[in-house]
């Protein structure tokens, strides 16, 4: 077992069975003999119930113990699966015995014989095999006894075994019990006697209660009944010394042997302490690697606690097993440890309960403050100590120092060189969970910092653990916490999803959840970035339970994320609570303390509350500023832009979004803490708009698939999927790249795109675009060549999501379509609604951005389709109109070149529209040009002669008469 498969028992056990059940072929029976051995609170009645409930059809459990079930396998008994079989109902009667004797070869015994031994054990099973397997012919002439229990069968050992050997082989049984299974070569060396092959083999010969195995070497090991006679008459006979002498010879031999649980057990009895003491601290790392710290406690529970008290190494090894059930407790054992080896000058000691120390305390994760002494306390200790006993040791202070500086003091100047000698050490450190610890560590810290290219490399090294065939479920789970992560910093919100999903999974299968919160955590950034409410609000759920009671940073992180969701979801007074809970739960970490402060500072600008807003950001500002993080500094700079840009205060808005977006685009940086994407895409929108950043902006709208409430239809930098242009002519861009559309085939999906253009864009019917398209054709024929023109427009264009279906009408998709039709109407609505408000200046500028998008005739040059006529009449009214009305408005202004500008650009769109010759004709008699107002007059009469074969009309043939005569 791994240290972390105790956290996870009930599957690790029902993994473990399963995997035992597929090499058994039912029916079989599984026995569990000396389970009484089990201690009555053990973990291991919780895997054995698990182990039997999963028994599959055809198999079956037998379970032999002198005591009642435990309490972990009362589900059993009350659901009928396990049933109790008492004492009383296995003892045997007189034929049973007779069937047991045969069963053993003891057919040839005399019936009356057996009868005596089956009266003298009262039917107890192993008392009777005791005496069958010691059975002589000489036997027989016992005398008739009563009934017998362990004290009968002791008496048989002594009188039929120990007291009939020899000294020396009396001796040798004696301390030989105290091995358990042993090799002839254990015996010898325990004993001094060179025979102990010999008496072993003649044991095991002659069925004096000793058995032999032959893997991977021949052993021997004493009938269990046996054995506890020859201890307990070890115990009477032996001098206390020489008893004492044997126990620790015997344990060294078994622990040299691999069997240090029967090396412990002989060492328990008082006096022995200093070597259980040497036992214990020997092979406390092995235990801890198996996961096996409750033994580990046990042990050092049968030491007096005056001697744990002054062991430093007994209480560092108490630490470790505690730590992870109770951090604080498991702390209390490094700290006494540190000063007992301080007090020693043992280095080793010293440094290893430091960095245990260091580890309890961000293990819990609260109350942060508490590492400050320790991170003072390492220049002194490495003046004192300037080389350390190993590299291992080297590797882990340095892991656990920057652990500690990147949550406690990230501003410390020092942090890089332990990061950097953290990410070098570990990698020749054959620990892998040191190695995964510290890219974990390596990655986050650089993320935090907004550094993404050095996140990646570390990113890498964390990767290269997941391909090892041994790989434990505890790395693959950082490994996905971790790598959402990444991938919510670099705008990659599907792979988020996906990773949280795939750890999930993980921790599910394996039992393992220790990291359901972070894994949590991620899928709630994930879905907020994508402004998946619903999916943020079910991981939060899920989250909230799984941090409940825990370790307040999991606790204030579950707020942070769930007040980022309720101002999301326009809910301002939960975000508030959340984001006061968040705050008050300061663990002392600087980076997600000043996160709090930023949630903080957006949720009172949107109450309005912009004076109190502004100390919250200024903290984050100035944290951020602090420890050198790119991260904060973008997200500060984004919030003070979006408050900036609410106020009303474009310049300063203007002048935050400047910074913010060369900040990212200089670190390659997407999200940011509390990224709302409507708020994104507005300010982005803003940037654009105002040029700013221009293509790396355009990068982040296209990664993150921002659009803002109000189609930006007039902004020019807006990287629509796709341009559609019609005023002056027909193209198309997708991407920012002309297409080039050659031959027959592309023109009926072409002239599909042009009618839905014409007919407005927004839900056109299918059967008015039927009729448009297809006049002579069918309903249905109709219907299927619309479906079928709609599909091949689709891939003409190579995008999937222009064109909208739903309800029997088509659309451009305004999310990923711009048409020019759309942008030159919406600024004329935006200039008639700043005109109606009086804002005639910015009225004059909207007119002016919508006349420039007109470069002629709807469709100009096309065929003259019945259904572009409409348009095309609609729109040229729409632009003389909005034409002359702005250059009235300079006129009035007496801005005459303005005015006259304004007429020449609309007479190069329309050479027939006549009151705009009349306008300019006006504007050039006042800036006492009279030959050019002439001039205009006569390109007047000659493009309505030509074009409409008329004369102009009174009006201008009156102003004409007026210039003549000066």
């Amino acid at each position: 077992m791994r240290p972390e498969d105790w956290l996870r028992l009930p599957v690790f056990a029902r993994r473990c069975f399963l995997a035992l059940h597929a090499r058994l072929r039912a029916p079989f029976v599984l026995v569990l003999d000396d389970y009484h051995e089990v201690p009555e609170h053990s973990p291991f009645h919780e895997a054995i119930r698990e182990g039997l409930s999963g028994l599959p059809a055809g198999g079956r459990a037998i379970v032999i113990s002198r005591r009642e079930p435990p309490q972990t396998l009362a589900r059993l008994r009350a659901s009928r699966a396990m049933t109790m079989i008492r004492a009383d109902a296995l003892r045997l009667t007189l034929g049973e015995a007779r069937g047991v004797a045969r069963l053993l070869g003891h057919a040839d015994l005399p019936p009356e014989v057996v009868g005596r031994l089956h009266g003298r054990t009262a039917g107890w099973a192993a008392g009777l095999i005791l005496l069958l397997e010691g059975a002589k012919a000489e036997l027989g002439s016992q005398p008739a006894g009563g009934k017998i229990a362990d004290e009968g069968v002791f008496d048989y050992f002594a009188g039929e075994i120990l007291e009939a050997a020899d000294p020396p082989t009396r001796q040798f049984l004696l301390e030989t019990a105290h091995l358990g299974a042993m090799t002839p070569r254990m015996a010898a060396e325990l004993t001094g006697v060179g025979a102990a092959e010999e008496i072993l083999g003649d044991l095991a010969r002659r069925h004096y209660f000793t058995e032999t195995r032959v893997h991977p070497e021949r052993t021997y090991q004493y009938h269990p009944l046996f054995r506890d006679f020859l201890l307990a008459r070890a115990r009477g006979v032996l001098p206390p010394s020489r008893l004492a002498d044997v126990r620790r010879r015997a344990a060294d031999l078994l622990t040299v042997a691999g069997q240090a649980e029967a090396a412990a057990a002989l060492l328990r009895e008082p006096g022995d302490a200093e070597a259980l003491t040497a036992l214990i601290v020997s092979r406390a790392p092995a235990l801890v690697a198996q996961g096996r710290t409750l033994t580990l406690e046990e042990w050092t529970g049968w030491l007096p606690p005056a001697v744990v008290e002054r062991n430093g190494w007994l209480q560092y090894w108490l630490g470790v097993a505690r730590t992870p059930f109770d951090p604080a407790r498991g702390r209390e054992g490094f700290e006494a440890a540190f000063r007992l080896f301080r007090a020693e000058r043992k280095p080793a000691g010293i440094f290893a309960a430091w960095c245990w120390v260091m580890g309890s305390i961000l293990y819990e994760w609260s109350e942060l403050s508490r590492l400050d002494p320790w991170i003072g306390m390492l220049d002194e200790l490495r003046g004192e100590y300037p080389t350390l006993p190993s590299a291992e040791l080297e590797a882990s202070v340095a892991a656990n120092m920057f652990y500690a500086l990147m949550f406690r003091r990230p501003d410390d100047p020092a942090i890089r060189e332990w990061a950097a000698r953290a990410v070098a050490l570990s990698g020749s450190s054959p620990d892998a969970d040191r190695r995964m610890l510290t890219a974990f560590l390596a990655a986050t810290y650089h993320l935090w910092m907004g550094e993404l290219a050095r996140a990646e490399i570390a990113l890498g090294s964390l990767e290269a653990l997941t391909r090892k065939p041994d790989v434990s479920p505890l790395v693959l789970l950082t490994w996905k916490g971790v790598q959402a992560y990444y991938h919510w910093h670099v705008g990659a919100g599907a792979r988020v999803l996906q990773a949280v999903s795939e750890g999930l999974e993980i921790a599910r299968t394996t039992g393992l959840r220790l990291m359901d919160g972070l894994l949590l955590a991620q899928g709630v950034y994930g879905a907020l970035a994508g402004g998946d409410l619903q999916a943020a609000r079910d991981y939060l759920r899920k989250m909230s339970a799984a941090v409940s009671g825990s370790r307040s940073l999991h606790e204030g992180h579950y707020h942070f994320l769930a007040g980022w969701e309720a101002l999301l979801s326009r809910d301002v007074p939960s975000a508030l609570e959340h984001a006061r809970m968040a705050l008050a739960m300061d663990s002392g970490a600087p980076y997600p303390q000043a996160l709090n402060h930023l949630a903080m500072a957006l949720v009172l600008h949107a109450r309005g509350e912009q004076g109190e807003a502004i100390p919250h950001l200024d903290r984050a500002r100035e944290a951020g500023r602090r420890m050198g993080s790119h991260m904060l500094e973008y997200a500060c700079l984004l919030a003070e832009a979006e408050m900036a840009l609410d106020l009303g205060q474009e310049g300063r808005g203007l002048e935050a979004l400047r910074a913010a977006m060369a900040v990212a685009r200089q670190h390659g940086l997407v999200h940011a803490p509390w990224w709302r994407p409507q708020v994104m895409a507005r300010l982005c929108a803003q940037a654009l708009g105002a040029g700013i950043a221009v293509e790396y902006v355009q990068g982040l709208v296209r990664r993150c698939g921002l659009f803002p409430e109000r189609p930006p239809l007039g902004i020019e930098h807006w990287p629509w999927a796709l341009r559609v242009y019609t005023l002056g002519g027909f193209r198309l861009v997708r991407d920012g790249v002309p297409l080039e559309f050659t031959g027959k085939v592309q023109q009926r999906p072409l002239g599909l795109l042009k009618a839905v253009a014409a007919l407005g864009g927004r839900r056109v019917g299918e059967e008015a675009l039927a009729d448009a398209l297809w006049p002579e054709a069918e309903g249905d024929a109709a219907q299927r060549a619309l479906a079928t023109t709609l599909h091949r427009l689709r891939r003409l264009v190579g995008d999937e999501r222009i064109v909208r279906v739903a309800e029997g009408r088509v659309s451009l998709d305004a999310r990923h379509v711009w048409l020019d039709i759309w942008a030159f109407e919406g600024l004329l609505d935006e200039a008639e609604s700043a005109e109606r408000r009086g804002e005639a200046g910015r009225a004059a500028t909207l007119t002016e951005r919508a006349l420039a998008l007109y470069g002629g005739p709807f469709l100009h040059g096309e065929r003259q389709a019945p259904w572009a006529v409409a348009a095309r009449e609609r729109l040229r009214s729409k632009f003389l109109r909005h034409t002359a009305r702005l250059a009235s408005h300079w006129a009035a202004a007496s801005q005459w070149s303005q005015a006259a500008e304004c007429y020449e650009r609309g007479l190069e769109a329309d050479d027939l529209a006549e009151e705009l010759y009349r306008g300019l004709m006006e504007c050039h008699r006042a800036l006492g040009r009279r030959a050019e107002a002439l001039a205009v007059y006569q390109r007047c009469r000659r493009a309505l002669a030509a074009g409409l074969g008329v004369q102009p009309s009174p009006a201008t043939e009156a102003l004409h008469r007026a210039l003549r005569a000066g």
